[in-house]
């Protein structure tokens, strides 16, 4: 079972070098439906996992110029804004409540796996440098609607997989589902072209 995980780990490591997001959005699953994390486990240890494979892919990716610091310095200000809004909120919250909650996040992550978190940051790394010079010969428009079919899949797997449907199943819905959307946008494309006599 390990080396599944690990292959959907140097999957997941690929689609942050390429797109440069929408690692969590494999990562929670595989971890729960394959590496059979519970939910709170999977999502603390999707956070190192992402969180290190994203710095070291942001890394590789300013050495190679593709990091727009000026949207990341714009979107930066805005994210440490909303962690002190958070904080500012946090003190309308009971003091035993915020331990209690600190304590449930010190269990979660002192519970994690540190042995299959540090092969699927590992092979995530890999990944990502193969995503990220994957990206370097893709258009960019083609990224976007790659990211945009890659997280359709995904959704429909996520809400399809509660009602027990097998695996198989959900596979060939989400294939449908992903045909459709891609029939749709070639579609959308080739009407709004300008017509040439």
């Amino acid at each position: 079972m390990i080396w599944l995980v690990g292959i959907f780990a140097l999957i997941i490591g690929a689609v942050l070098g390429l797109f440069g997001g929408g690692g969590s959005i494999l990562a929670v699953p595989v971890l729960v439906h394959i590496a059979g994390l519970g939910s709170k486990e999977a999502i603390a240890m999707s956070l190192l996992v992402v969180g290190a494979t994203s710095v070291i892919g942001a890394l590789h990716h300013a050495r190679h110029g593709n990091v727009d610091w000026h949207a990341g310095l714009t979107f930066a200000p805005f994210a440490m804004a909303g962690a002190f809004m958070g904080g500012l909120f946090a003190r309308f919250i009971p003091g035993a409540l915020l331990l209690a909650l600190f304590a449930v996040m010190m269990v979660v992550t002192a519970s994690v796996d540190y042995t299959l978190a540090t092969t699927l940051v590992v092979l995530a790394v890999v990944g990502t440098f193969g995503g990220a010079a994957a990206s370097k010969r893709i258009a960019a428009h083609r990224l976007r609607a790659g990211f945009a079919y890659f997280v359709l899949v995904i959704g429909v797997f996520m809400l399809m997989e509660p009602l027990g449907w097998p695996p198989y199943t959900i596979a060939l819905l989400a294939a449908a589902v992903l045909a459709l959307a891609v029939s749709l946008k070639q579609w959308n494309d080739h009407r709004t072209q300008p017509q040439h006599p």
